[in-house]
C-alpha cells in the first residue's frame, strides 16, 4: 500500500514541520518563528506572476517568472527550476475521516509538473468535495547543484546535496455555475 505521513508545512522550502501537535505554544507559534527567520534563499526580488482564465477547453493558467534577481549576481550557481500547478482546497468536510477529524484544511487534490519560467497550459480543474472553495497554487521547486570538489564526500549522495526552495502563488478558482 501507500506509504501514510504525519501533516506536514514546509516554511521557506527549509524549515519542516511535521504532525498536528505544537512543539512551543501552538502550531501558529511554530510557523511564526520559521517564518521570522528569514529567507535564507539567494533570490532577492523580482517578481512572480500567475493567472487564470477560463475557455471552452478548460482553465488556462499562465505563469512567468524570468525576472527574479538573485543576490549571487554573475557569481550564482547552476540552479534548475521545476514550476508545479496543485490544486488546492480550502477546506473539505469528510465525516468518514480515519483520524476523527470532519473538515480538513488545505487539502491537495492534483499536482500538475510544468516546465519552463514562463508558459500556459490548459488544464481541467478537479472537483471539490463540498463548496467552491478550490485554489491553484503555482510551486517553484528551486534547486542549487553543489559544485563539485576533490573530496571523499563529495561523491557520496545525501543530504545537502541541492538546496531546495519552494515560492509558492495563488489564484482563487471561481467559475460562475451553468444551469
Amino acid at each position: 500500500g501507500e506509504e501514510r505521513i504525519a501533516p506536514s508545512l514546509v516554511v521557506d522550502g527549509q524549515r519542516l514541520h511535521t504532525g498536528s501537535r505544537a512543539k512551543g505554544l501552538s502550531l501558529v507559534d511554530d510557523y511564526s518563528q520559521s517564518l521570522q527567520v528569514g529567507n535564507r534563499a539567494w533570490f532577492t526580488g523580482g517578481t512572480i506572476d500567475f493567472s487564470v482564465s477560463f475557455t471552452e477547453n478548460g482553465a488556462s493558467f499562465s505563469w512567468n517568472f524570468d525576472n527574479l534577481e538573485f543576490s549571487c549576481a554573475d557569481d550564482c550557481p547552476t540552479q534548475t527550476t521545476t514550476p508545479w500547478i496543485l490544486f488546492v482546497e480550502d477546506s473539505a468536510n469528510f465525516d468518514e475521516g480515519s483520524n476523527n477529524q470532519e473538515n480538513y484544511l488545505h487539502v491537495n487534490h492534483q499536482a500538475n509538473q510544468v516546465s519552463g519560467t514562463n508558459g500556459t497550459v490548459i488544464l481541467e480543474v478537479p472537483e471539490t468535495w463540498d463548496g467552491e472553495d478550490m485554489k491553484a497554487i503555482l510551486l517553484i521547486d528551486w534547486e542549487i547543484e553543489k559544485e563539485s570538489g576533490n573530496g571523499f564526500h563529495d561523491s557520496l549522495p545525501g543530504i545537502g546535496i541541492a538546496t531546495l526552495l519552494s515560492l509558492l502563488a495563488a489564484v482563487p478558482l471561481v467559475r460562475t455555475r451553468h444551469q
